[in-house]
């Protein structure tokens, strides 16, 4: 299994205004599920009998962190690869690598009092 975690730091978020604080959670479940919906349209994504696409999920662990996962054991040899001539497929970092732009642009325009 391999997870890519979408997250904004406890401690960070209290320095900042009640009214910040309420909108931040919305914008990373929202990008929690972007980020799901990304990788199972990867083009990277190898889909044989369709189980590993099937079992990616984004998870809440608390308001401001989601994790988005998959549930196959064997999802991280496609991912990174394997010594025994599996290539790195790179479905879930390349989409986390072309969510993260928006991610952090929504984060900052959420910030704006």
């Amino acid at each position: 299994m391999i997870t890519m975690r979408t997250s904004i730091s406890m401690e960070a978020l209290e320095k900042y205004p009640d009214d910040v604080q309420a909108r931040l959670p919305d914008v990373v479940k929202k990008h929690a599920f972007a980020l799901q919906a990304r990788t199972m349209a990867s083009p990277a994504l190898p889909v044989d009998t369709g189980a590993l696409k099937n079992s990616i999920k984004a998870r809440a662990v608390n308001k401001l962190v989601w994790n988005v996962e998959d549930g196959v054991l064997y999802g991280v040899f496609q991912e990174l690869g394997t010594s025994r001539g599996v290539p790195a497929r790179h479905f879930l970092g390349g989409a986390s690598e072309a969510s993260a732009k928006p991610f952090f642009d929504d984060i900052g325009k959420a910030m704006q009092p």
